[in-house]
């Protein structure tokens, strides 16, 4: 399991938003859009939400920095500014995705890749955006009649969430 990746919940199908190792919770979200935004660009959502890809720029060896941000009524509620798109060490001559996940706790947002043309003056990223958010906590009960468990493989420094 893992952000971005759609999976079945109570008969519906939801797309995982965030995994927090930390608190041991999974937040899933009904996604309304996914597709690329350029850069400067952003995309409304409706209730005054909207994506917007503020800044990209190449840091050297294919690495994308982006700065993403989850807009309500025109004022950032989150932003994050970080790498996307990176060489993978284990495939010489593909990319590794990084991803950027951004959440108000009503809309997530995750930014899967990202894309600049040869001469590197322009660029889009690949974004999943999903509202209706819901943040299950592994191993506690929910709606009273489920319990919540989730299979998330291991971390790269080892370490995934326990399974109460």
């Amino acid at each position: 399991m893992a952000p971005a990746m759609f999976i079945p919940f109570l008969g519906d199908e939801y797309m995982v938003v965030d995994i927090d190792t930390d608190d041991n919770a999974i937040t899933l979200g009904k996604a309304i859009y996914k597709g690329n935004i350029n850069e400067g660009d952003s995309k409304a959502f409706g209730n005054g939400y909207e994506v917007k890809v503020a800044n990209m720029y190449e840091t050297g060896y294919g690495k994308i920095m982006v700065t993403l941000q989850l807009l309500k009524d025109g004022v950032p509620v989150a932003e994050k500014t970080d790498i996307v798109s990176a060489p993978c060490c284990s495939c010489p001559g593909k990319t590794c995705n990084n991803q950027i996940t951004l959440s108000d706790g009503k809309m997530g947002v995750i930014a899967v890749n990202s894309y600049k043309n040869i001469a590197g003056t322009a660029g889009s990223v690949k974004v999943y955006v999903a509202d209706n958010l819901k943040t299950l906590e592994l191993g506690e009960n929910y709606d009273s009649h489920f319990k919540i468990y989730g299979v998330v493989p291991a971390n790269n420094d080892n370490t995934s969430i326990n399974i109460p």
